[in-house]
């Protein structure tokens, strides 16, 4: 049961291409001029988009993205299927992943 379930999650992650929503990020909708750049209005837009029980993001133009952080654990986990299972596919993606990460790096600018 535990296997089937981590395949499903897998198949759902991989079909979307690692893409995905973020809590923040209702602030991405063409809703957002209407907050006037108010502080408030923008956290209840942020808020109604993220608590809202049915998935409005289609509807306000916010578009899933990537997410180092999420590529991250999926490397991750790949990595542990890799050592529980000695798949060779799963030590590919998260190969794959972490390639993917290395390729999206923001380099921090140092300061003097």
């Amino acid at each position: 049961m535990v296997r089937r379930s981590l395949d499903s999650v897998q198949r759902w992650i991989e079909e979307r291409n690692y893409k995905g929503y973020d809590p923040g990020d209702g602030l991405t909708s063409w809703l957002r001029p209407l907050t006037f750049k108010t502080l408030f209005a923008e956290r209840v837009l942020q808020q109604v988009i993220w608590k809202s029980p049915i998935n409005l993001r289609p509807l306000v133009g916010v578009k899933a993205m990537d997410s180092t952080k999420g590529r991250g654990f999926m490397a991750w986990g790949y990595l542990l299927m890799y050592s529980l299972s000695g798949d060779e596919s799963c030590k590919g993606k998260a190969l794959e992943c972490l390639g993917w990460l290395d390729q999206n790096r923001v380099v921090a600018a140092v300061g003097h």
